[in-house]
């Protein structure tokens, strides 16, 4: 297998969760018990991986028996098709409430309890799995404070978990995530979640390469932000951004130890070049872009050395954000890609100059269909004349339909 393959897969596959999980770097905590703990022991903190109990851990066998288990639950073959889709796993994104204890009186476990319970358990998960895997740090990592801090063999493992494993819980295509943007009652003082190091990197490493949804159009959604549970399910996604571009955003992050800045920006950009270096079918359908993310998105997109289709639809694109866009993609950038689709944005005909302007500089150049169905074009046939003097391989230009 080729080094680029082996990269990807590792965020493509559940073997590097697998192996990870054996390793023993982290606990991964059963929902089924989880709610049950936040529901008895109401306002009790949760407890650290080192107090935790062996019942409410989940192994790396347990793992895989829950993920070969998957039912299925709309037709046949649902059950086969959820297995290389989705794994029995949700990571906690959040922000810590004090240095000593994340979540002191539980308050953040209730809220995450419910949210599980409402939007994520209850409504599709128990459907395929018999339980799921958390992964939330407090509880999956060994701890300093809240109790005797870490034996040496611990601390020991504790770094190999932070530097061998932490690029997977939230990068991961097959994992979910729920982002605890928002404080329970009585913490309002607290360093938001948008200002944090690490919840930055979790967040960011999540927009990647995750679907929507776990199957398509249809099942859970893989990103599922904590402010939003109570109305739409989904999670507003965000373009995906280069390592350079987050290293700007990074050093306006706060962490609670400094340290980390620099753990956080080599791990993301291990994520980010592995994930956008390797992956040949990029989807970033439905991403609302706004001011700026033009050329954010086109920075990231220099990258997708591999990608052979790119589609970008319904994603709100003005001719200002493709200029940006374009204007990032120089002469080789996205060398094998063969399709390229915008269908059902907002551009006219500036827009698509400025795409033709960028096949014209040698971007793109093995790009054999574009389809740019329902924007905002004027004239047609110019269009295609246009992408077609431009683009050197193109053999079809659809402006008005998606055959």
């Amino acid at each position: 297998m080729s080094v680029q393959r082996t990269e990807i897969m590792r965020y493509r596959g559940p073997k590097a969760v697998f192996d990870a999980v054996e390793s023993d770097c982290v606990a991964l905590v059963s929902l089924r018990w989880l709610l049950k703990y936040a529901k008895d022991l109401p306002g009790k903190a949760p407890p650290r991986r080192q107090d935790l109990p062996s019942k409410a851990i989940i192994s790396a066998q347990r793992l895989k028996e829950l993920h070969n288990g998957c039912r299925p639950f709309s037709n046949k073959d649902s059950g086969a098709k959820c297995k290389q889709m989705v794994l029995p796993l949700i990571s906690i994104s959040y922000a810590w409430l004090s240095r000593e204890n994340p979540d002191p009186a539980g308050a953040q476990l209730k809220l995450i309890a419910d949210c599980l319970r409402k939007e994520l358990w209850s409504h599709r998960m128990e459907l395929c799995f018999e339980d799921v895997a958390v992964f939330w740090d407090w509880m999956s990592l060994y701890q300093e404070h809240g109790g005797p801090g870490r034996t040496k063999e611990q601390q020991g493992v504790f770094k190999k978990a932070l530097t061998e494993t932490m690029d997977l819980w939230y990068s991961h295509q097959m994992i979910a995530v729920l982002f605890v943007t928002v404080f329970p009652e009585g913490y309002g003082d607290v360093r938001p979640y948008g200002e944090r190091g690490w919840p930055s990197f979790e967040r960011r490493s999540s927009q990647l390469i995750k679907r929507a949804k776990s199957f398509g159009l249809t099942g859970w959604c893989m990103c599922t932000d904590l402010a939003a549970h109570q109305g739409s399910h989904d999670t507003p996604r965000q373009v995906p951004f280069a390592p350079v571009t987050f290293d700007g955003i990074l050093q306006q992050r706060v962490f609670t130890n400094g340290a980390d800045r620099e753990v956080v920006s080599n791990l993301y950009q291990k994520v980010a070049t592995a994930v956008l270096g390797a992956t040949s079918e990029i989807v970033y359908d439905q991403i609302k872009v706004g001011e700026g993310d033009g050329e954010r998105l086109g920075v990231a997109l220099g990258m997708c050395e591999n990608a052979t289709s790119l589609s970008l639809r319904l994603m709100g694109l003005t001719d200002a954000e493709v200029q940006a866009l374009c204007a990032q993609l120089k002469a080789g950038a996205l060398p094998k890609l063969r399709s390229l689709q915008l269908q059902d944005n907002l551009i006219s005909d500036s827009g698509m100059a400025a795409i033709a302007e960028a096949f014209g500089r040698g971007a793109m150049p093995n790009v054999k269909t574009i389809k740019l169905a329902r924007n905002k074009v004027t004239d047609v046939s110019s269009a295609n004349s246009l992408f077609l003097a431009h683009a050197p391989n193109a053999k079809a230009c659809l402006v008005n339909d998606d055959e």
